[in-house]
């Protein structure tokens, strides 16, 4: 693995608001991924952390996402494969992000 994407997600929502956003954001991301792709994808929430693993084509990602009162931080854990990757993830974790937090 290479040394993990760290990503700051800000908001103004309250750590309750922003969970709740977080929550309905992933179930409808999620089930737009795996209508569209055979990507394996296993999540569970502790506490206010999210950790979410996925995996296609041999390859496995994992993240986590700690939601707090004025940020949600992420940090993304990319196999070497996917590494030169990590600007495009990072951009699309700020967008998304950003649109489920609106």
């Amino acid at each position: 693995m290479s040394k993990p994407l760290s990503i700051s997600v800000p908001h103004s929502h309250g750590k309750d608001e922003a969970r709740r956003r977080v929550e309905i954001g992933v179930e409808k991301a999620l089930q737009k991924l795996t209508e569209a792709t055979k990507v394996e994808v296993q999540r569970h929430w502790d506490g206010d952390r999210l950790s979410a693993s996925a995996e296609a084509l041999g390859q496995k990602i994992h993240a986590t996402a700690d939601v707090g009162q004025e940020t949600i931080e992420v940090l993304v854990h990319l196999p070497m494969m996917l590494s030169m990757m990590a600007g495009k993830v990072q951009e699309r974790v700020l967008k998304e992000g950003r649109k489920i937090l609106g």
